[in-house]
């Protein structure tokens, strides 16, 4: 077994998870890209240079990156819902998509490969996505309710955190529509310094996060839409952003404000699957402060 856990969202990242975009996105239809979840077909040649921009940005900043090559849907690019990754292991999600089930095998067999085992999935009838998921310290989670993860899903998850992440506190909130997951309305950006956009969960969030000591910051409803919650941090006060100096320059100055290191990046085209640079990339093992 490799060293793995990644219980933390701003702590140093070190190994993480991706899917290089490939001939899965000519499967999405041009006249009815919502079946595959996508507002519309992405370009393939544009959106393969800007995952190939988006993991250049990662290896530049220190962080090593693992490609899974097999794909199952057009989905498999975000690759962040199909599981996380605590200190004894992998606990797989059961995908509340259907389109997108299956999923999780394929990232199972490449952290197998790792060697990082598989210690539960969340089953049946229970659903659980982990975009829904923050971890607000090494033993605390924000869990969201969604239209991809019910309360069933929820309780699983959080009861498998405590067995294998020794997880103590497991806080919950509602995410309202239009937002899909928890990480497109809610975000971690330091140690102390949280960001929300209020229209997208009930008041439980924010309560959650100042129990566990965080400053919290609202963002603009446009910067919302345009995906800049869903940043990626790989260090306490740096992350990486969708389009920090052009739709979400707001957010980026507001988190500057604070002393935060906003690196942009242009993912237009990836972006039409309703995802950002989290939902592209799955933790394996960050260093906990």
């Amino acid at each position: 077994m490799i060293a793995c856990g990644a219980q933390s969202e701003v702590g140093k990242l070190r190994v993480v998870l991706v899917h290089r975009p490939g001939e899965e996105l000519l499967t999405i239809s041009r006249d009815a890209p919502e079946l595959h979840l996508f507002r519309e077909r992405p370009r393939l040649d544009a959106a393969v240079r800007e995952f190939d921009e988006l993991v250049d940005a990662l290896k530049s900043l220190g962080v090593e990156v693992v490609n899974v090559s097999r794909w199952r849907d057009a989905n498999q690019v975000f690759i962040r819902d199909a599981a996380v990754v605590t200190k004894a292991g992998a606990i797989l999600a059961n995908f509340g998509a259907r389109v997108r089930q299956g999923e999780e095998e394929v990232v199972a067999g490449e952290l197998k490969r790792l060697g990082v085992p598989v210690v539960s999935r969340v089953k049946s009838p229970g659903h659980f996505e982990f975009g829904d998921l923050l971890f607000l310290r090494p033993d605390a989670v924000l869990l969201g309710l969604s239209r991809r993860s019910d309360g069933c899903g929820a309780r699983q998850v959080a009861a498998l955190l405590r067995r294998f992440g020794a997880v103590r506190r497991c806080y919950v909130t509602e995410v309202l529509p239009p937002a899909v997951h928890l990480d497109m309305a809610v975000n971690l950006a330091a140690e102390q310094l949280a960001a929300l956009y209020p229209g997208a969960v009930d008041g439980a969030a924010e309560e959650a996060l100042r129990a566990e000591g965080y400053e919290v910051v609202q963002v603009p409803e446009g910067d919302f839409r345009n995906l800049a919650l869903n940043w990626l941090a790989v260090e306490p006060g740096r992350v990486l952003m969708v389009d920090g100096y052009g739709k979400n320059r707001c957010t980026r100055r507001l988190l500057e404000s604070f002393g935060v290191d906003v690196v942009s990046v242009d993912i237009s085209e990836l972006a039409k699957g309703q995802g950002g640079v989290r939902c592209m990339t799955l933790p394996v093992l960050r260093e906990e402060r």
